[in-house]
């Protein structure tokens, strides 16, 4: 045996060093696959103190800017909400939860946010960032000023104190008889109680009388609201405090019957009713609470930050109020000393603006907290520049405010760009042909026009033309526009901007992917008055020098081109130009058809042509295959002007977006319709070069992956059940993620303005199929995602009522989906099994939802065909829940049947506990509500839902036409009973029943507590 071993021994040495060596020359690659396969998304604790805009705004401006850099998980889990709906002691035991988790960063939204974490986590020391915190130094964390050194070395964040003082200055300029103001305030809030300081100074200043009365949550605000108007105030301003904050539209309400205007620091409350808001953006704060955030998951020590004060200004004024109070109520001050708070006397210059503003630059900001900044943490920072400008023209209008040209060219966003009685501006909008580029550009400029505010039908409309290549058809086009002149009218390539200024239209005339009109010989009796645009400057010569660095023995390059574009024609000359100068012979060759642009390729590549370079050409781009075809039959690369052709097959790009440069030409449109001349607009070039070179180019799949979209209106149990059901259904049927399908998933926040952002991105991505969840989003689809969008809804009450089609066969031609409105029927009969002497069944719902005015009449006809009658109560905001489940409860009911929708599902807890309170049972449809007070559920199973619609999805993604297949409702549905709470209330559970039954267990007892 010994003599076997060791005639073998030299053998098994070289077999075990040869392996050794392969597993480390290996190491790298299979360290790196590992590392890619296995990435691990950081686990991050987010709470607001309670749901309102301004805080709801801020957690989706830190969610966007998360999911933006990489930190949010494809299925969002690694990220944790919490929101106590303004419960102190269940947002201390939240504080602890997240304290004592796994989570890796701590993000918190409000003042007593922040606060209830900083204690929980004193010991512990978690990484905590902080956002919308009216005063950082006085709200008792540790933070005693803005240095480094002066808060705790783990904590760091951005104040926003609101602007008070201006806010208040405002409302006096526009009503010079303001003398008592009125307030309602929280005296338990650190952050309410130094804004009501900053507010008792500045009426003190001005000679107004402030009249304060105290509440300590919502339900105290009607009586203090009350015993403030009772005092013959004559405005309500709405400041830093939560708990107005919370009920800001029940005092609208209130104060608007006594004819009392409510102004706010909140400017998205001017939709609620108030006159005006100026506030934060608080979109913007949370972003940059969120660069924050990334900086410290990347290295960066929270010690390191300073904690200053941001605060990004909007004003927004609502014009019917405005109008309602025009003999009291004006605009004594022109628009623009308003906004900058500055009055200077008549015949002086307006001052410099102040540079201790603590309006910060927020590019500088992010620069100085970004890893590896050179910028030391406590480097001063820059006077104010990064304020948003809105504008709400019709108020302007009404109030009799004509603003100057200036302060036009500068606004960020038009509100109500026409009144009501006004039609829309009429756009139109003229394209050469139809490519992917061009299309690009389009829906640039109307993105644009969204971002700043203005809204199609009603503030415009746009008729898009497009001659489809042919010249005779374009000029066509245009006779038939100069028959109906339009407010403005938008021309899309060189040649639709050439023969359209070739016209001599009046109107203005914004044009867009064109080249330089001087370059083109166009203006040559100088630039017409009606004429502003986007041109670009194709870098030709910078593309020639890429070519030579990827191959340095280049001795040739070959261009081809439509001799009859005048765009085509100015890259050729600047390439004839640059070769020359690089020691690089340029061949040329022409085509006037899609059919001419093989044989042109050919020919350069015959004559010599190492690489083809491309430039600036409608034809081109839009037959760019073919040219592709042949370039790569014979080996040799392209580089072109137009980056989006790099996805196509080009090597190599340094050029434009074509959407942001429609985008840059849309925002032009926008300052045309508010009120801009063209000629006080720019011709001016691209501003952004993007460039890909040969050696970040990987190889292409077989088969381009489909985009998959999954929006969500809010972060609740039955979406995200809805959304892993959709996932897992496509992963059931055999389509792999990254391979087959790329899926990004979206999240509004409950916010409409975040939901109708996500909807226009959505549309620009021009994706395989939108999968909505919810009736909101699937609204918000059906009207902002494009009828050439695909959409597949689920978690939808009903699809016809929300505007899907007729009926559910015959309904609009892109969209189809699961419906899962409630078993109303079943739980009507469980109630009468359960509680036979039940005469009267309450629920609250909301009349601005269609699913929740559906799901009541439902239950209401279900009862009325037992006999029973539906006692309702309705919810017009989140701050309301509490006080309408005390009225309901005081009415006759036996029992609590609570129908589910988006408005009330977030406040549940309240409705249950108010029940209790009253000795009412409560059942419910949505599962989630038992673990909050539910004593039976009869729910559809909305996981089952999602695997339902994500069946039609991939029928749709293998090719089957959407408006063929049928909506249908699901079929799931699961009962869960709570057997403690169902004999406090003695209901009488049968075994029948209690066979379908699964037992509900709180979550002690799962625990085994």
């Amino acid at each position: 045996m010994k003599t076997i071993f060791r005639h073998l021994w030299p053998a098994v040495s070289l077999i075990l060093a040869a392996s050794f060596i392969l597993l480390l020359s290996d190491r790298e690659q299979r360290t790196g696959h590992v590392k890619e396969i296995a990435r691990v998304f950081p686990s991050i604790a987010v709470m607001q103190i309670a749901s309102s805009a301004v805080l709801d705004t801020h957690v989706a401006g830190v969610v966007s800017r998360l999911d933006e850099k990489g930190y949010r998980a494809p299925d969002g889990k690694n990220i944790r909400f919490y929101n106590p709906q303004g419960d102190y002691a269940t947002a201390s035991a939240m504080a602890r939860d997240m304290v004592n988790s796994p989570y890796g960063l701590l993000i918190t939204s409000s003042t007593v946010a922040l606060q209830v974490v900083a204690k929980a986590n004193t010991a512990v020391r978690k990484p905590h960032v902080f956002g919308t915190v009216t005063d950082p130094y006085g709200a008792g964390v540790g933070i005693t000023g803005p240095e480094p050194d002066q808060h705790p070395p783990y904590m760091a964040g951005v104040g926003t104190f609101q602007p008070v003082e201006r806010t208040i200055e405002i409302a006096r300029d526009m009503n010079p008889g303001l003398k008592r103001l009125g307030v309602v305030w929280n005296p338990g809030e650190q952050c309410s109680e130094v804004c009501l300081k900053k507010a008792r100074q500045t009426c003190e200043s001005l000679g107004i009388e402030l009249v304060e009365a105290n509440a300590g949550n919502t339900s105290e605000v009607p009586e203090a609201l009350r015993s403030v108007i009772a005092k013959n105030v004559n405005a309500v301003w709405v400041g830093g405090d939560n708990v107005a904050i919370a009920a800001v539209r029940l005092m609208i309400d209130l104060a608007g019957q006594a004819g009392i205007p409510v102004f706010t620091n909140d400017p998205t409350d001017t939709e609620k009713g108030a006159l005006f808001g100026l506030g934060a953006d608080y979109f913007t704060v949370g972003q940059y609470t969120a660069d924050i955030a990334v900086a410290v998951l990347e290295g960066k020590k929270p010690s390191a930050f300073r904690i200053e004060n941001m605060v990004p200004e909007k004003l927004a004024v609502n014009r019917q109020v405005l109008a309602s109070l025009k003999d009291m109520w004006r605009m004594t001050s022109p628009i623009e000393q308003l906004l900058s708070g500055q009055k200077p006397q008549p015949g002086e210059e307006p001052a410099d603006p102040d540079p201790d503003s603590p309006v910060q630059d927020l590019a500088e900001l992010t620069a100085r907290t970004a890893p590896g900044s050179s910028s030391p943490a406590d480097t001063p920072l820059s006077p104010e520049k990064s304020r948003q400008l809105a504008l709400d023209m019709a108020a302007l209008e009404k109030a009799g405010v004509t603003p100057p040209e200036d302060l036009l060219t500068k606004a960020d966003v038009f509100l109500n760009l026409r009144g009501p009685d006004q039609p829309p501006a009429k756009i139109a909008l003229v394209n050469l042909v139809e490519n992917t580029a061009l299309l690009d550009a389009v829906n640039g400029v109307k993105t644009a026009l969204y971002e700043m505010g203005l809204r199609e039908k009603t503030d415009f409309t746009v008729t898009e033309y497009c001659a489809q290549g042919d010249m005779s058809q374009l000029s066509q086009i245009l006779d038939r526009i100069a028959m109906e002149p339009p407010d403005a009218l938008v021309t899309v390539t060189t040649p639709a901007f050439i023969a359209a200024v070739k016209r001599d239209f009046a109107f203005p005339l914004i044009f867009t992917v064109c080249s330089d009109p001087e370059k083109l010989g166009v203006f040559k009796t100088g630039r017409p008055p009606n004429v502003c645009g986007i041109y670009d400057d194709p870098p030709v010569a910078e593309l020639l020098r890429m070519a030579a660095k990827h191959d340095p023995a280049l001795k040739a390059v070959g261009i081809i081109y439509d001799a009859g574009q005048m765009n085509s024609l100015i890259s050729v000359e600047k390439l004839r130009r640059a070769g020359p100068d690089q020691g690089i012979t340029v061949l040329e060759a022409t085509a006037s058809t899609v059919s001419d642009l093989p044989m042109a390729a050919r020919s350069v590549i015959q004559r010599g042509a190492g690489a083809i370079i491309l430039s600036a050409d409608n034809l081109v781009t839009t037959g760019f295959a073919a040219i592709d075809k042949a370039a790569g039959e014979a080996g040799i690369p392209i580089y072109v002007t137009d980056v989006d052709l790099v996805a196509k097959g080009a090597d190599g790009a340094i050029g434009d977006s074509y959407f942001e440069w429609g985008k840059a030409s849309g925002e032009l449109v926008a300052r045309v319709l508010a009120g801009v001349p063209p000629a006080r607009l720019p011709v001016s070039p691209t501003r952004v070069h993007h460039r890909v070179d040969p050696g970040e180019i990987t190889a292409a799949p077989p088969a381009k992956p489909f985009q998959l979209r999954i929006v969500l209106y809010s972060e609740t149990e039955f979406a995200e059940q809805c959304r892993q059901g959709l996932i897992d259904g496509i992963a059931k049927a055999g389509l792999r993620e990254g391979r087959d399908y790329v899926l990004k998933s979206y999240n509004a926040q409950g916010d409409m303005s975040t939901l109708s952002s996500i909807m226009t991105t959505v549309r620009s991505d021009r994706v395989d199929l939108l999968m909505a969840v919810s009736t909101p989003t699937l609204q918000a689809a059906l009207r902002q995602a494009g009828e050439e969008t695909r959409i597949v809804f689920t978690g939808v009450g009903d699809g016809v009522k929300a505007g899907a089609g007729k009926s559910e066969t015959d309904h609009l031609p892109n969209v189809t989906g699961i419906t899962t409105r409630s078993p109303f029927e079943g739980m009507v009969r469980i109630i009468r099994q359960t509680l036979p002497d039940a005469r009267r069944v309450g629920t609250l719902f909301t009349p601005a939802e269609i699913n929740s005015v559906l799901y009541k009449d439902g239950l209401k006809e279900a009862l009325e065909k037992e006999g029973l009658e539906l006692v309702t109560v309705p919810v017009t905001s989140s701050a309301d829940v509490a006080q309408a489940a005390i009225e309901l409860c005081g009415q006759d009911i036996q029992v609590v049947a609570q129908v589910v929708d988006n408005l009330t599902r977030p406040g549940f807890a309240l409705i249950a506990r108010k029940a209790a309170e009253n000795d009412l049972p409560v059942f419910v449809f949505d599962s989630a509500q038992m673990k909050d007070g539910g004593v039976i559920c009869l729910a559809r199973d909305y996981y089952d839902a999602g695997l339902e619609a994500a069946e039609k999805a991939v029928r749709i993604l293998r090719g089957e036409n959407p408006g063929t297949i049928p909506f249908t409702n699901t079929q799931s549905e699961k009962l869960l009973v709570n057997r403690d709470l169902a004999a406090r209330y003695k209901l009488r559970i049968s075994d029948e029943l209690m066979k379908k039954a699964t037992l509900f267990k709180p979550d002690n007892e799962r625990d085994g507590k």
